[in-house]
This record gives C-alpha cells, sequence and structure tokens, in this order.
C-alpha cells in the first residue's frame, strides 16, 4: 500500500491550524477525500483571527466573530466533525509547554491516526503563529505517547496516544502529493466561505497553486504535504527521509 492510500485510510484526523482557514487552503482537498471516505476530522484552531485585516473600521472583536462563522460555513462544505477554538489573539501566539500540554491534551481525547500542522521550518515564515503553532503541533505529536508529559491529563483518565502519520502543510519538502481533480471543486467552496480574508481572484490562485502540484504527479490538481512518523521527529529523523 503506497503512502497515500494508507493516509486515506485513517478514520480520525486533528487538523491544528494557526487561524481560521488555514487547512482549508493548505489541505482543503485532502480533508474532503478523508472526510468523503468516512473519516472523522477535527479543526483545532489556535488563534481567534481577529488581525488579520487591512480595515480599520473593523475591530478585532467583530472580525474574530466573522471569522468564526467563516469557518464554519467552510466546515460544513467539508463535512468536518468538530470545530475546537482555543481563542490565543492572532499575531500573538507564544511558544508554551501550556500551550502544547493543551495540544497533547486533545491529541489523547481524541486518539487521531493523523495529525496534520503546519510545517515550522519553512524559510522565510514572518509569522510567529504559523511557527509556534506548527512546532508545538508537531511537539505534542511526539509526546502524546508519553505518560510522563502532561500528566495531569492521564490522571484526569485520558491514556497516551500516538498518531500513525505527523503531516505538515505549507511545506518546502513535500514528499506526498494528494490528487484533488475530483474534490476542487469542494475546497474552492470551502476557501470562498472566508470572505475577509479573500478577493473574487481566488480561485484562479487555487488553481495555480493546484495546477504546480499536479504536475508533479501528472493530475490536473493536487495539493502537497511532507508526510512523517512521529518518532521521526527526534533524532532518528536523520534515518527517516521518507518514512
Amino acid at each position: 500500500m503506497s503512502l497515500f492510500e494508507e493516509i486515506l485510510d485513517v478514520e480520525k484526523v486533528v487538523a491544528f491550524q494557526p487561524h481560521p482557514d488555514d487547512v482549508d487552503l493548505a489541505a482543503g482537498g485532502l480533508i474532503k477525500k478523508l472526510t468523503s471516505r468516512g473519516a472523522e476530522v477535527v479543526y483545532v484552531t489556535l488563534t481567534d483571527g481577529s488581525s488579520g485585516t487591512l480595515d480599520l473600521e473593523l475591530t478585532p472583536e467583530k472580525l474574530a466573530e466573522i471569522r468564526k462563522k467563516e469557518q464554519e460555513r467552510a466546515a460544513e462544505i467539508l463535512e468536518v466533525k468538530e470545530l475546537i477554538w482555543l481563542g490565543y489573539r492572532d499575531a500573538y501566539l507564544p511558544y508554551s509547554f501550556e500551550i502544547r500540554d493543551r495540544l497533547i491534551h486533545i491529541l489523547r481525547k481524541y486518539k487521531p491516526e493523523l495529525v496534520l500542522t503546519p510545517d515550522p521550518w519553512v524559510s522565510y515564515e514572518a509569522h510567529p503563529d504559523h511557527r509556534h503553532g506548527g512546532l508545538m503541533g508537531a511537539e505534542a505529536a511526539f509526546y502524546a505517547s508519553l505518560p510522563n508529559v502532561n500528566r495531569e491529563s492521564i490522571e484526569e483518565g485520558l491514556t497516551p496516544s500516538s498518531p500513525s502519520y505527523v503531516v505538515f502543510y505549507f511545506t518546502e519538502k513535500p514528499n506526498l502529493y494528494v490528487d484533488i481533480t475530483d474534490v476542487f471543486k469542494y475546497k474552492v467552496k470551502a476557501v470562498k466561505m472566508h470572505e475577509s480574508q479573500f478577493g473574487e481572484g481566488i480561485e484562479e490562485i487555487l488553481k495555480k497553486i493546484g495546477e504546480k502540484y499536479g504536475a508533479e504527479i501528472g493530475v490536473k490538481y493536487a495539493e502537497a504535504f511532507k508526510a512523517v512518523r512521529p518518532y521521526c521527529l527526534h533524532v532518528f529523523g536523520v534515518f527517516c527521509r521518507d518514512f
């Protein structure tokens, strides 16, 4: 079974995103393919999305409310089962053990086989929410199996959990290309729900990106990811390569 087939065969997914729209934009096609096959997908949005505007009249509180509703509408299109909102301030997400422990708690509660998170090691990423969110997501996936990390959640009755795959989106070094030609229209529709973030030209942008990745595997539209096993996120990573 290929890596692509293995990942499409998972039943539970937790997708960490710094802001409303990140997963839809980077992985909306993969999400729709997974949910269409019966997978249960949970989005965990780390910030409130309150900083993403050029409008001087739009307050952070109002924008956060708008973006939450936009994400809810997009999630319906992609058949996402549940949305979890952590509510940290957009553009100010810190790296912290407290937040990492919250993510570990979520992974132990939902026990996903697949964890999606932004690639924190991408070059020239100026947004701290993406750097910190991606790093905490990766660390949570690595540490969720170790009972003495966030021992409090174990004492509350949760049990250790380890995903089979950690899949990074917004990555420079993909090893997994997913053919989304058959679900591309759903991705476009979901991304368009984020009206506060994207203008009318977003469909053409999505097409160009999809075609670029599609050319790598000989299909019309594709998405690209870096997929690893959790044990590859430590010293053994130098030996893992594609796995």
